[in-house]
């Protein structure tokens, strides 16, 4: 029995390498900053700042990646820990409408009341 349980650990371990995104670091070739960017989705409204920063972080086969550009904060009426899907959607819109592009693979985290942040989102 105790044969089985490395072999379940190890496939378990592979399953989960192939279903993350293999995704490069992209190279920043410019910075993006904008003020008070408001978007709507899913009627919602949200207001995202876009400034230089730190770079981000994606999980790709290879392990953690660095992901330069700049960062997405994004903040909304009532926006909690579990709406990440809804607030990386704003900061790709946000990014997108200052004129940046949006890096999806970049990893957002909850930094407080209603607000998430998107290190190296937007390039």
């Amino acid at each position: 029995m105790r044969a089985v349980q490395p072999l379940f650990a190890g496939m378990a371990c592979a399953a989960l390498t192939a279903c993350v995104a293999t995704a490069p670091a992209v190279p920043v070739s410019r910075q993006v900053a904008a003020d008070a960017v408001a978007v709507s989705y899913r009627d919602r409204a949200f207001v995202a700042s876009i400034q230089p920063g730190v770079p981000g972080v994606a999980l790709t086969r290879g392990g953690a990646m660095a992901v330069a550009g700049s960062t997405v904060r994004v903040t909304a009426h009532g926006l909690a820990r579990d709406q990440g899907l809804a607030a990386k959607e704003a900061a790709r819109l946000a990014c997108t409408n200052a004129g940046g592009a949006f890096q999806a693979q970049a990893i957002g985290s909850y930094a407080g009341p209603e607000t998430w942040v998107f290190a190296g989102a937007c390039a």
